[in-house]
């Protein structure tokens, strides 16, 4: 993960924006995630100490970004989550996907449900990561 002259940002300001990228997820579904995408990659980047070993450790913007110019919004998605993260994806339908991400030991995560692979699997590892923060 590139750290360089990235200050992390603190515990409840981080997830507060992780809250608001999961309510942009709902509120522009498909048309945003792109945006969404890089959104989630910066937040990775900025994530507060306690939190970077959630995070691949060569997460680099050097990788990721040319995965979002070439429309491989899914690969995008998986690169954010680090070792030990699980996940389930399925398709229900044309056009119907859902996603469960976990952590190891805390498997008790919402299901989430999108029009692309994507989508359901950003709106999961938000979903993931805000159930870490109780208040």
């Amino acid at each position: 993960m590139e750290t360089s002259a990235i200050t992390p940002l603190g515990s409840a300001e981080w997830f507060e924006a992780l809250r608001k990228l999961r309510r942009h997820l709902d509120e522009e579904g498909q048309s945003g995630i792109e945006a969404a995408l890089r959104h989630a990659f910066h937040l990775v980047q900025m994530a507060p100490f306690m939190m970077t070993e959630l995070f691949p450790e060569q997460l680099r913007e050097s990788s990721f970004e040319p995965l979002l110019e070439q429309d491989a919004l899914e690969t995008a998605a998986l690169r954010l989550f680090g070792d030990g993260i699980g996940f389930e994806l399925s398709r229900r339908e044309a056009g119907a996907f859902s996603a469960r991400v976990w952590l190891p030991g805390h498997v008790d995560t919402p299901v989430a449900e999108a029009g692309s692979a994507a989508s359901a699997l950003l709106g999961a590892w938000c979903d993931c990561l805000i159930s870490l923060r109780i208040p």
